[in-house]
């Protein structure tokens, strides 16, 4: 690697087998969209091959990227889908961005005169592109899309030096990026190394290559979108890669029955975004975001708001723009989208898959939505946020079997959705023992689920069997008040309602610096629908205080109170001590193993659930161990990592 070492592995070559069903055939390298398509003579884009292929034939793209933004409206059937995919063997890129930065970059850029050393300009200018995102086109670690000419050409302060109280510096170099120029629409960058000495998990320096003339560099601008699916049905997009995005990578639109398999997508600001759209599966494949390993919370965040001049407070000043917003974003309904027109986001499957490095990472909206076995990692905010930030009505979301690792928030919730039918949380691994990093010398701590604004708009919200580490009591974490009134079971007990049902079932919370006491300031009022019990909790530093603050809650008198809602009392069962994990550290480099010991306190803990509740584990005869994964069972198995090899 010229430029950074990849901080997620890069596509690999699928050997799956020829697809059945009439053969037509791009190459970007000897097409011509004037041939028929045949093996022999091919034609050369996607979107010539698109319109041409028929119902039941596979779209075979011969490895090789090609840069077009391609449409998608055809609409097959469901015995004869189009499958669009790369030939056996090989690799295909669709490519939105400037090709030139990627396979010239040294006819691409000269030095920039009056600038910092290792600072270009480009050859050519780029009017009316608003702005560009650019990425490092050997490992896809994103570059920062700078706001000011200022910070990417400034010589001297190339550390961030944030401290509470005191302003952002300016100007001040961040890390490799790029600056555009809406005057005169030049596009610079700049590789400059870096030297914060970071000791963060999961950040680092950059220490690469310098002079972006040897350095191919995928550069897109702000209306680039390389898939547009327009009403398009019966389509199979299989082992692609999607990059070269500005505002949107993959946009769906009035879609039925589309599946992604074994795809790739390098998101711009927002990776997969989808209205009125389904059945649509998005399987073993991932959605990486481009915030790089230099690049801390603060460093993306947008300060001041559309039409201020002055930003909100003496701290603020905009530094580089987010990189990437949102992974997979199902959208709620907006104005155009009338119940007569067009219909709400319905049956999305997503499993098996990756979504990492980015602000936000999935908001779900719509109805009939399955997430399960995915991997969430390094999401700097809300890794699940569930409800839409667009009006929608949420009915029938399952997020079951997933990992997250390395996120601010694991569940954020509070969006514009109106009241629909349930939200199950289930046998989930929740992994907060890496803190996010705020600046780059402050680390953030959250609990597992926090509100942003708005009203809790469920038809009911359901989490049970699921194991939370938390690395920060959330009685001190960056919340609300009201988030730290109902903090007790790391905040899943947040801002309850009356009329949105709340279940907090046979979990596992393990605390890593010290648990909240279940005390009346710290549960639910009387007067909310809410019920808990079955829990394990393990106070990780003072395992016999944990279990002196369950006996002395259950001779209170408000636990007697809680018999009026729930007639065993809430947290009846509920059990303190260690669940002897099959391997665990606190030490976020160590790689755990969450099943738990039959000699554990989590073992026999739960209570029996109501049948109607779904699980993706067999029922247990007698009492249910709490936690995600019970004694005896596999290991979690998360994420694209395990299937990736399922066609090599």
């Amino acid at each position: 690697m010229l430029s950074h070492p990849p901080i997620r592995p890069l596509p690999r070559v699928s050997s799956r087998p020829p697809t059945a069903g009439p053969a037509r055939y791009s190459d970007p390298l000897r097409g011509n969209d004037g041939n028929p398509g045949t093996l022999e003579a091919p034609w050369r884009s996607v979107g010539t091959g698109v319109e041409r292929t028929p119902p039941g034939g596979t779209l075979y793209l011969r490895g090789g990227t090609y840069y077009e933004q391609v449409y998608i409206a055809r609409a097959a059937r469901e015995d004869a889908p189009i499958t669009l995919r790369s030939h056996p063997g090989e690799l295909a890129v669709i490519d939105g961005g400037l090709r030139e930065f990627f396979e010239t970059p040294e006819r691409a850029w000269a030095p920039a005169e009056q600038m910092a050393p290792d600072c270009y300009r480009s050859v050519n200018a780029y009017p009316n592109a608003r702005y560009l995102l650019g990425s490092l086109g050997d490992s896809m670690v994103g570059m920062l899309a700078y706001y000011h000419r200022e910070d990417i050409a400034e010589r001297e302060r190339t550390l961030l030096e944030y401290e509470p109280g005191k302003r952002f510096p300016s100007p001040v170099y961040l890390g490799p990026g790029v600056w555009y120029d809406e005057e005169t629409g030049y596009l610079y960058a700049r590789l400059s190394h870096t030297h914060y000495n970071f000791n963060h998990p999961g950040m680092a320096d950059y220490a690469g290559e310098r002079d972006a003339r040897r350095m191919p560099m995928v550069i897109a601008p702000y209306r680039s979108v390389p898939l547009f699916l327009d009403g398009a049905r019966h389509i199979v997009l299989q082992d692609l890669v999607i990059r070269g995005a500005g505002e949107n990578s993959v946009v769906l639109h009035g879609c039925e029955n589309v599946t992604f398999d074994n795809v790739t997508i390098y998101a711009g600001t927002y990776g997969l975004r989808s209205r009125s759209s389904g059945p649509v599966k998005f399987l073993h494949s991932a959605i990486h975001g481009s915030i790089p390993p230099w690049s801390p919370h603060s460093v993306g965040s947008l300060r001041i708001s559309a039409g201020q001049t002055t930003p909100t407070t003496s701290l603020a000043r905009e530094l580089a723009r987010l990189n990437t917003h949102v992974t997979l974003a199902i959208e709620g309904r907006t104005e155009e989208q009338v119940d007569y027109g067009w219909p709400t986001n319905r049956n999305w499957e997503i499993a098996w898959s990756d979504f990492t490095d980015s602000h936000d990472g999935n908001h779900l909206g719509g109805w009939g939505i399955r997430f399960h076995h995915n991997r969430l990692e390094r999401i700097f905010d809300d890794a699940l946020y569930l409800t839409p930030l667009t009006p929608q009505a949420m009915d029938d979301v399952h997020v079951h079997s997933n990992h997250f690792v390395q996120c601010g928030m694991a569940f954020g919730f509070g969006g514009m959705s109106e009241p629909g039918g349930p939200v199950y949380i289930y046998r989930n691994v929740v992994d907060m023992r890496w803190a996010t990093p705020l600046s780059h010398y402050r680390l953030l701590h959250l609990p597992p689920l926090v509100r942003h604004g708005g009203r809790v708009r469920f038809g009911g919200l359901y989490i049970y069997q699921n194991t939370f580490l938390s690395t920060l009591n959330p009685r001190v974490s960056h919340a609300s008040t009201q988030d730290l009134d109902r903090s007790y079971a790391q905040a899943t007990l947040a801002l309850t309602e009356s009329a949105a049902p709340r279940r907090v079932f046979n979990n596992i919370f393990v605390h890593l610096e010290g648990m909240v006491p279940p005390r009346a300031e710290t549960l639910p009022h009387l007067d909310e629908d809410v019920q808990l019990d079955g829990n394990a909790h393990w106070d990780v530093r003072n395992p016999q205080r944990a279990a002196a603050a369950l006996e002395a809650y259950r001779a209170s008198e408000f636990f007697a109170a809680t018999r009026a809602r729930y007639p065993a009392g809430w947290e009846a069962n509920a059990r303190a001590g260690d669940p002897k994990f099959s391997a665990f550290s606190p030490d976020p480099a160590a790689l755990n193993d969450y099943r738990i010991g039959a000699d554990g306190a989590a073992a026999g803990t739960g209570v029996a659930l109501p049948k109607e509740w779904p699980d993706a584990l067999p029922r247990s005869a007698g009492r249910p161990d709490a936690g995600a994964l019970p004694v005896g069972a596999p290991p979690l198995a998360a994420g694209r990592g395990l299937q990736e090899t399922a066609h090599d």
